[in-house]
């Protein structure tokens, strides 16, 4: 149960190199998570719900690659992939 709110994108400028610099996340993602039995307060847009792990991420666009032909083209960015946090929150 829940609302979404997603806004158009130009996607395939978006995946033509993964994963993208930590830089531009803020300009492209906003996750926030809210649950129904508290209220939604400023201080909410304070808090980092985004958790990375590094490996998982190049794992996943790896298996993206080999399994899914929408992918096959992408290329993988290891530095931008190293900006990523090993394990942790991205800031």
């Amino acid at each position: 149960h829940g609302n979404v709110c997603v806004h158009p994108h130009e996607i395939s400028e978006l995946a033509k190199v993964l994963p993208r610099p930590m830089s531009t996340l803020y300009d492209e993602i906003c996750v926030i998570f809210v649950s129904d039995d508290r209220e939604a307060t400023a201080n909410i847009f304070e808090r980092t719900p985004l958790l990375v792990r590094r490996g998982h991420i190049l794992r996943a666009l790896q298996w993206l690659k080999h399994n899914n032909p929408l992918y096959s083209d992408v290329i993988l960015d290891h530095d931008a992939l190293n900006e990523y946090p090993v394990d942790g929150r991205v800031p």
